[in-house]
Parts: C-alpha cells; structure tokens; sequence
C-alpha cells in the first residue's frame, strides 16, 4: 500500500495538493493507516510532509430524509470548496451550517419561494399563525381538525407530524417576517 500511495503523491510533487481517497479496509488499523501514509510521504517527497484526513461515512435515508436536491445543492458547494482549495466549510459544525445557508437557503431562494407560493394562502396562513411568538412551525399538537386536515391535503404533514422538510421550514421561519400578509 506504501508503494501505491507513493506513486500517487509523485503525481503532485512538491508544489500541488493531491486528494487519496480510499475505503477504510485498505487499513486495518489508525497504526497501519498513519505508518503507511508517513512512509508514502517520506518516499514520494524525501521527507515527510503533513497531510489531513477526511473520514466520510454513509448515511441512511433517515438521515437524509429523501432530499436529493437538497443534497445536489449542498455536495456542489462542498465541492466547489474544496475545488477552490479550502477546507473551511467542513471544520466544524457551525461552517457547515453558514455552507447550508449560502449554498442552500440563500443561493437556492428562489426554489424556496416557488415552493410557498404554491400553497394555498390558507396553508401558508397556517404556517405563519404562531411565528409572532417566536414559535414556528404551530405546535402539530395544537392544530385543530381543519388545520390537521388543510395541513394533511397539501402536503405539509404526515399524519402525526409536520413534513421531515428542516431546509423548507427554516426557510419560512428565516423569512416569516417579509412573508406574512
């Protein structure tokens, strides 16, 4: 594996950046993982030289909900980041959510607003009822059967809860004050 890695690293010699990707049971171990990076660094390079390790993991769908454009939009923007040559987006929790945001809730506003126009005033009416008192979406406990079934009819809920639909509401929430009537 050293002898691959090493071929691999010769690519960018000292003046790029190379990205390895590979499936974690190449290394049975973190100890092989670092002994067989440090050698391919050091025999590629003739001295060792830092690198940074990126752990992807699957996720299921429960994770995803269901939202392949949601994710297009999001994997494009971490792509282009890493593209431009930053890390940046991928640190911590709170860049990943500013990446959400640009990429997402303000580069794709307009999916957004397609979408709430959409909706009947009475369901956006709805949405928008308790968002005065800081409390948004309305509580689906507290929605009366007209509400319940408005809400079932155009796709908002499921029945038991609102939608699994965190970038839409959010949306809402963030433009509650420019959106109601």
């Amino acid at each position: 594996m050293p002898e691959r890695l090493s071929q691999l690293i010769e690519i960018a010699g000292h003046t790029g950046r190379v990205v390895i990707s590979s499936r974690d049971h190449y290394f049975p171990s973190e100890e092989n993982f670092r002994s067989a990076t440090d050698e391919a660094l050091a025999k590629a390079l003739g001295e060792s030289a830092g690198y940074r390790r990126l752990d992807l993991q699957l996720l299921d769908e429960s994770q995803v909900d269901g939202w392949p454009f949601y994710l297009n939009v999001v994997g494009a923007a971490l792509a282009h980041a890493i593209d431009i040559g930053t890390l940046r987006p991928l640190l911590t929790s709170d860049q990943v959510r500013d990446l959400v945001e640009t990429s997402l809730l303000h580069g794709r506003h307009e999916v957004f607003e397609a979408v709430w126009q959409e909706l009947p005033a009475d369901a956006r009416d709805l949405l928008l009822k308790d968002a005065a008192e800081g409390r948004f979406p309305p509580k689906f406990g507290d929605l009366t059967n007209s509400e319940l079934t408005l809400a079932l009819q155009t796709g908002l809920a499921t029945p038991g809860s609102w939608i699994p639909d965190r970038p839409f509401f959010y949306w809402v929430k963030r433009n509650a004050h420019r959106l109601r009537p």
